[in-house]
């Protein structure tokens, strides 16, 4: 028998077929490659897909959610072209002679490390509020400073329990493109205001909704600075 633990959404009692997703752990495993040219060509080649995908996304958001928003794509675009990052991906196909999945992994953090941080760090203030913190696991990896991206990330669940009643659900998940990640963090709370959404980010804007609140409205506009700082992206 399997016991399966979660949040009651129905006080009554049902019976019948039950059906749960799996994912399929994907391991990256490391290969000898005996041409480190041709190696090489086959990530410039899938960096090119990624980018092809990301002009795509980019005109269907441009569509759908305005210019702005539709941004973040666009900087996407730029990040594939971080010659620190390309790099690091570069000297470890050409040094160690492997596979271009093993060297992108290698340099990148690993998700699933970040997202424990975060469930240990904000574990405590959920339960108080009843709220379900809910982490995808993930085995994903992304090239990004895992101390300041934890931070970033971390101010932002702050805010997503903060604004959400007792016995809400906060989501933190990934997903994942051909070069590159995208993390969600959804909340069942109060929402943002359409007109206020350009001014958040601002350092020391507070919505007037809030006022009750304690805070001082300086961690969304940190959480932007860290994430600028590394040629990353963030948006509603």
């Amino acid at each position: 028998m399997i016991t399966i633990e979660g949040k009651s959404v129905f006080g009554g009692v049902s019976i019948g077929k039950l059906m749960f997703y799996k994912r399929n752990e994907k391991v990256i495993r490391r290969t000898h490659v005996d041409d480190v040219d041709a190696e090489w060509k086959r990530f410039e080649e899938a960096k090119n897909t990624a980018i092809d995908q990301l002009k795509v996304l980019y005109d269907k958001a441009i569509e759908d959610v305005g210019e702005a928003n539709a941004m973040i794509f666009e900087i996407h675009q730029m990040m594939l072209d971080d010659l620190d990052y390309l790099e690091s991906i570069e000297g470890i196909i050409r040094t160690q002679s492997v596979n271009a999945e093993y060297a992108v992994s290698t340099t990148a953090d690993n998700f699933a490390q970040m997202f424990a941080s975060i469930q240990q760090q904000f574990n405590i203030k959920a339960m108080e509020k009843d709220i379900s913190l809910s982490l995808f696991d993930t085995d994903l990896h992304a090239m990004c400073d895992a101390k300041w991206t934890v931070e970033a990330l971390g101010n932002i669940v702050d805010n997503a329990i903060k604004y959400t009643s007792c016995g809400g659900n906060v989501q933190i998940k990934v997903e994942q493109y051909s070069f590159f990640v995208k993390i969600d963090i959804i909340d069942d709370g109060i929402g943002i205001e359409k007109e206020e959404i350009p001014k958040i980010f601002g350092r020391f804007y507070r919505s007037l909704s809030v006022a009750d609140q304690p805070g001082v409205g300086i961690g969304l506009f940190l959480a932007r600075e860290i994430i600028q700082a590394q040629r990353k992206s963030k948006s509603l």
